[in-house]
């Protein structure tokens, strides 16, 4: 695994360089938020989308959505050395939208065998 040093010290493996790049990190986070928004109707409790992450989350929730960020750091897209192309410019946020919703990005790569499923992403 190709690893980054930073100033500090720290060591970051590249899947993370590669998940918090601002186009991938803005999508992904709209999961998250999607997560919150279906916990809370779940629970039956009204909130104001727009400010759904400013609510306090239980832990519940916070397992969902640490379930969510384990799973998709494991997905193979971010390890695949033949699509390392897709992480080497700054794509539009389309582009990385359509990878989440389908698996295909809008380009026609492939690079996820299906669209994300938030059930099945916020299992352990």
């Amino acid at each position: 695994m190709v690893v980054c040093q930073f100033a500090f010290g720290r060591r970051i493996d590249s899947w993370a360089l590669r998940m918090i790049k601002e186009e991938i990190m803005f999508n992904w986070v709209i999961y998250i938020k999607q997560i919150a928004s279906s916990y809370f109707t779940m629970r039956g409790s009204l909130i104001n989308e727009n400010k759904i992450l400013q609510e306090e989350f239980d832990d519940i929730l916070w397992n969902h959505i640490r379930n969510f960020l384990r799973n998709l750091k494991n997905l193979p897209l971010w390890v695949d050395r033949e699509k390392t192309h897709v992480f080497s410019a700054k794509l539009p946020y389309d582009y990385w939208s359509e990878v989440f919703r389908t698996g295909t990005a809008t380009d026609g790569v492939r690079l996820l065998s299906e669209g994300l499923n938030l059930m099945s992403m916020i299992k352990d």
